[in-house]
This record gives C-alpha cells, structure tokens and sequence, in this order.
C-alpha cells in the first residue's frame, strides 16, 4: 500500500514537473514568435521563414552583446584611449545588430545581411593590422560570430565575394606591413578562413533550399492561379451560352412552332406555295440555330487545343469565289459582291475549314450590318510569305468604345441592335487567324468597315524538299 501510494506520488510530481515544463516552453514559444513575427508586407512563406531566422538571431546576438559587452563594463569614471574604443565599437555592433532585427522582420533580410559581412571584413581587416594600436580591443571572436551568422543569409556568388575581398585585404595588408608575412596574418586569422569556408558551403544548402521553396511556392501560385482564370473563363463562357440560348433560341424555336402548329392545323387548305414556305421558314430556323450550336461547340475546341490545323494546296480566288457565290444566291442575295485579285499565283496550302469560318463569318458580318444594296468587296493579294485578304462594306461602322471589345465572345456593338446575333462571329475570326499564327485588324468609319487578315504561308512540299537536301 505505501509502495502504491509512493508511485502515485511520484507519478503526480513528474506530471507536474511536465506541465511547467510545458509552461515555459509554450511562454518561451509565444514570446520568439512575438518578437521575430514579419510584418505584414512579407507574404511569401520562404520569405517568412528566412526572416523570421534572421531576425531571431540578430536578437539573441544583440542581447548577447548587451549582456556580455556593454553592461559589465558600463564606464564608471574616468577611461583610457583603448577602453573608449572598445566600447564605442561594442555599442556600435549592438546598434547594427537592432538594425539589422528591425530589417529582418521586414523582410529585408539580405541587404543588412550584406552590410554586415562588409562591415566587420573590415573591421577584422582593421584589427590585423598591428600599427593601427588596435591589438589591445580584442575584439577578433566578437567580430566573426555577426560575420558567420550574416553570411548565412547570402547566395553563394556573395560568399564567394566577401572571401575573395577578405584575402584581397590581407594581401594588402601584406604588401603595406612588409615585415609581417601574409602566412603569419593568415594564421592570425586562420579561424575565420576555415570557418568562411565552411560557412559557404552552409549559405550554398540553406539557400538552395529556400530558392527550391520560394521556386516550389511561385509555380504552384502560378498554376492556381492559371486555373482560377481559366475556371473564372469557363464560368463566363455559360454564363453566357445560358444567356444567348434563353434569348436567342427562343426566337427561332417559337418560329419553328407556330409554323409547325400552322401546317399541322391547316395544311389540308394550304396552297402549295404557302406550304413551301413554311417549310422554308422551320429550314431556315433550324439551320440558324444549328449553325448557332456549331459556333459555340468551335470556340470550346479552340480554347481546348483539339483543332489543329490541316492544310491543302487549293486554288485560294476559287474558293473564294465559291463562297461569294453561296452568300449571292441563298444567305445574302441583296448585296453587290466584287472580287479582285492582284495576283497570277492562286493555289496555296491553308486550312480550308479554318478559312472558310473566317471568310463566311466576315461577309455574314459585312451583309448584315449594311443596307440592302450596298457593295461589299473581297480583295486578294498573294505573296510569298503571306496571304491577305481584305473585306470592307458600307455598313454602319464600329463606334469608337467599342473597337477594344470587338474580338471578345458574345460582345455586341451598341449600333447593332436591329440585327439579330450572337456575338461569336469575330471571336471565331480572330481564333482561327490565331491558330495561322496571322494577323488580323480593322478600320471603320461612320460608314463602311475593312477587316484587313494576314496567312502566313508554309514553304510548298517541293521547295521544303529542295531545301533540305541542300543543308543535308
């Protein structure tokens, strides 16, 4: 029963000596992060983390010096030359050292860190050289430990620098004191030689570390926030795919019905040409809308980089002139179309599929914004590097504010309010000319526009192979 009752007290003494314990070191913990917590303007983690070392150690050190250096020998009366230089220089590495904890927790951590190095070099610089009288101060192992701690925080490239500039100063040393040796200065100093060197190869570990975090940290901040902007991109993009389905598929869908509904009731007392052209109205509207959901499916493959590009050797003003013959007889009848093409060269290797949205997106544009009637023109130059084509019409132009935004998904000018649309015309132009790696670009007056594109054109097979044998 005692032996029990023993244990048990013994148990609830090294419980308690364990809870003090661990009293004082969540106390000593609350007060390191209280007086080496960064400021607020230090957000990087690797920033915080180095700060947060610098500055600790810069306070220890100072208090350190405080303690050991200032206090105890605190100047009662009257002191010698030596004594005053000795403390003067004390009290001057205490104020550098609070410095230097102030710029620390401010993140600027290297270049009190650089200062320091150089300025205690100096200082033992100053101290191996004997007729400066400064033998006496002693102040060689107070001078390197500040030095060892700030070069911790240097790239290597600095360390490196502050060696060399260290045996700089012994050799001229050396050639000032001729009967001193630069081996005997060496020897006076060999501590901080051997320590220098070892203290590269901690800076050259510590920083390689904190350059792999702030690395690490600074790429997977950039793929984030790729990713926000591409998820803030997608949003956007149904958001307005929900919108343009709910205003302009309610258009066409309420056309399809009621002709439905008109055939499906009075059919039987139509006339043939009423039918035909109720059927050509449910044509013309599903086609509309079918071709409404092929833009919208065409821009998603060209975000997503699954439309590469295919090309064929065609005759460019043929194909040209095939479309401006599909716009003359169904899509746009009421319009003049010209053609000119300044050039004897028509076949060149591009992407039919590509060049056909870009063709039949600018002259949908360029008939539907001009009055009925009115010119719109198509030139073609061929080069040998590129290919240019220029649409212009004598539409209602492009304001001003609204040149900035033409390019963009689902923007609509303020002066087009009378024509029905989606907005995705130009934005599939401006996709496609990007995936030739081209250029486009416009002018627009009050009244008329040219969208002026500029293909650049592969070197033909035969040429490529001529090229190649050549170098080869």
């Amino acid at each position: 029963m005692n032996i029990k009752a023993v244990n048990i007290r013994l148990q609830q003494r090294n419980i308690k000596e364990t809870s003090v314990l661990s009293a004082y070191a969540q106390h000593f913990n609350r007060l390191y992060l209280r007086l080496t917590e960064p400021f607020p303007n230090v957000t990087s983690e690797s920033d915080r983390h180095a700060s947060r070392l610098f500055a600790a150690l810069m306070f220890v050190l100072a208090l350190t010096t405080l303690l050991t250096q200032i206090l105890p020998y605190l100047p009662t009366g009257e002191a010698d030359g030596v004594f005053v230089a000795y403390f003067v220089s004390v009290v001057s590495m205490f104020v550098v050292m609070i410095i230097a904890y102030r710029m620390g927790r401010q993140g600027q951590y290297r270049a009190p860190a650089l200062g320091i190095s150089l300025l205690f070099i100096v200082v033992i610089l100053i101290i191996a050289y004997p007729d400066a009288g400064l033998w006496e101060l002693n102040l060689l192992a107070y001078t390197l430990l500040p030095l060892i701690i700030a070069s911790m925080f240097l790239p290597i490239s600095y360390c490196w620098g502050l060696f060399a500039l260290f045996v700089g100063g012994l050799v001229v040393l050396d050639w000032l004191v001729p009967e001193i040796t630069l081996l005997d200065l060496l020897l006076n100093v060999g501590t901080f030689v051997l320590i220098h060197f070892v203290l590269i190869l901690v800076a050259a570990g510590y920083f390689r570390r904190i350059e792999a975090s702030r690395v690490k940290q600074q790429v997977e901040t950039e793929v984030l926030r790729v990713a926000l902007a591409q998820e803030h991109d997608m949003n956007v993009l149904k958001d307005h795919i929900m919108s343009t389905i709910s205003h302009e598929f309610r258009n066409p869908l309420a056309a399809i019905l009621s002709a439905t509904e008109m055939l499906q009731a009075y059919e039987d007392r139509m006339t043939a040409e009423r039918r035909a052209e109720l059927y050509e109205r449910i044509y013309g509207q599903v086609h509309h809308l079918t071709n409404m959901v092929s833009d919208v499916m065409l821009i998603r493959r060209m975000q997503s980089g699954s439309l590469p590009i295919e090309r064929t050797l065609i005759d460019v003003d043929e194909f040209i002139t095939g479309i401006v013959r599909e716009f003359e007889t169904f899509t746009a009848p009421d319009h003049v179309y010209t053609i000119q093409c300044d050039s004897d060269v028509h076949e060149e290797y591009v992407d039919t599929r590509l060049l056909r949205y870009i063709l039949v997106n600018l002259v949908s544009n360029a008939a539907k914004y001009s009055e009925t009637g009115s010119p719109i023109s198509i030139h073609v130059q061929h080069g040998q590097e590129w290919l240019e084509i220029a649409v212009s019409d004598r539409g209602v132009g492009i304001s001003d504010e609204d040149r900035a935004h033409i390019f963009e998904p689902f923007f609509r000018g303020k002066n087009t309010n009378l024509a029905s649309g989606t907005g995705l015309g130009l934005k599939i132009v401006k996709d496609c000319v990007d995936l030739h790696n081209g250029k486009i670009d416009f002018t627009s007056g009050a009244t008329g526009t040219t969208f002026t594109l500029s293909l650049p054109l592969p070197i033909p097979a035969p040429q490529a192979n001529k090229i190649h044998e050549f170098f080869r």
